[in-house]
């Protein structure tokens, strides 16, 4: 239930629908003025707390590729215009969301999207029943705190998550992606969960009670939905802005399907570029990430949108050795609603460096125009400083 002050009778009550007492928190609506999502009851809290919790609201689950590098770099440049939706088709761990969630001035109005169905649910329970949740977490942060064998105890769980298929209990959910190996969500062909044990280095595997009530507040106003990608930019409406984090291209040339039975493929990033290009003619905003094969940058840009580059460390290898920061691109609209500025010359930089290095390691002489290069961009980089 959620606790409101009253401004008619002045006195705290319970109440499922907020939208029936004028001046606590207003029903959310769209860009279409559709209403999204009135408060439902579940939890017990004034509305400063709640916007207090909102305002701290951080990703509650572990997930490879997460953009919490990303945010950090490029989070003061991510705006959704008032009244507009936020709209996310790969939600993965969610970290753009809860930035923009945490920044809004109110409610978020957002539609978050995964083909990941057991994703999905543990996003719907944490923001509809994060009580169940937290208890679900604490029975089992308790039990692997006592285990000796703390292998055991992780495979033990995914044998249950297994066996449960497709049913999901997200608090083993949520535990077993932060304890496997690099928050890394893989299925075999039969489509069982088969990642290894990841030998946390702390016991405390299980995110904080007020991590999960934190994230619930965030995402009350939030539509979440086990969809594909072009059911959810089909929602989009003019002045709205898309965050989209599809599956890396790399994987397409690596013949990797790191995450699902059924992999995106390239035809599929094909696709996806042609709804950039509707998006853009509709009057949409979106910021796209991905990685920086040159094919894959000849083909955004041949279709005028913007491509930066950044540097992200990459720890998903199995070697060590090729744990590196790997170059990838920031596309946009290209219409300056993201503007490079400075950032665009340190981000050469990266990339500049970069190639550097991957020639080194494929023992691959370029003679002395990739250091010219890495030189030149550094010196202007420090006389701008």
């Amino acid at each position: 239930m959620i606790l409101g002050q009253c401004p008619e009778g002045g006195s705290i009550h319970r109440c499922r629908q907020l939208s029936v007492c004028p001046g606590t928190v207003p029903a959310v609506r769209g860009a279409d003025g559709r209403e999204v999502r009135n408060m439902t009851s579940r939890m017990d809290l004034s509305i400063t707390e709640w916007d207090a919790r909102r305002r701290l609201a951080k990703p509650f689950i572990k997930w490879a590729g997460g953009k919490q590098r990303f945010v950090l770099e490029y989070g003061a440049r991510l705006q959704v215009q008032p009244g507009a939706q936020y709209l996310e088709p790969f939600l993965g761990g969610g970290s753009v969301f809860f930035h923009l969630a945490s920044k809004s001035i109110g409610p978020l109005s957002a539609r978050l999207g995964d083909r990941n169905l057991h994703l999905i649910n543990t996003f719907i329970a944490v923001r509809d029943e994060p009580e169940r949740v937290i208890e679900g977490l604490q029975i089992l942060q308790a039990g692997y705190a006592a285990a000796t064998d703390k292998a055991a105890f992780y495979y033990a769980l995914r044998d249950q998550h297994n066996a449960e298929h497709p049913r999901t209990n997200p608090a083993r959910f949520i535990f077993l992606m932060r304890a496997c190996w690099n928050a890394l969500y893989r299925v075999n062909q039969r489509g069982l969960f088969n990642v290894p044990y990841g030998a946390p280095k702390t016991d405390q595997i299980a995110p904080s009670p007020d991590a999960i009530l934190n994230a619930s507040a965030a995402l009350y106003s939030a539509q979440i939905r086990a969809c594909g990608w072009q059911d959810t930019i089909a929602m989009a409406n003019p002045g709205d802005f898309v965050f989209l984090d599809p599956p890396y291209y790399s994987d397409v040339i690596n013949d990797e399907a790191k995450y699902d039975r059924k992999p995106f493929t390239r035809e599929d990033h094909w696709l996806l570029i042609d709804h950039l290009a509707d998006l853009r003619a509709r009057g949409i905003d979106f910021v796209l990430t991905n990685s920086a094969e040159p094919e894959l940058v000849a083909a955004y840009t041949a279709r005028g949108f913007a491509v930066e580059y950044m540097s992200v460390p990459r720890s998903i290898n199995s070697n060590t050795e090729k744990r590196h920061a790997v170059p990838e691109i920031v596309v946009t609209p290209g219409d300056g609603s993201f503007d490079s500025g400075r950032q665009g010359v340190l981000l050469d930089l990266h990339l500049a460096a970069y190639r550097q290095r991957a020639a080194r390691e494929t023992k691959l002489d370029l003679g002395a125009d990739a250091a010219t290069e890495v030189d030149g961009l550094a010196r202007d980089t420090k006389e701008d400083e």
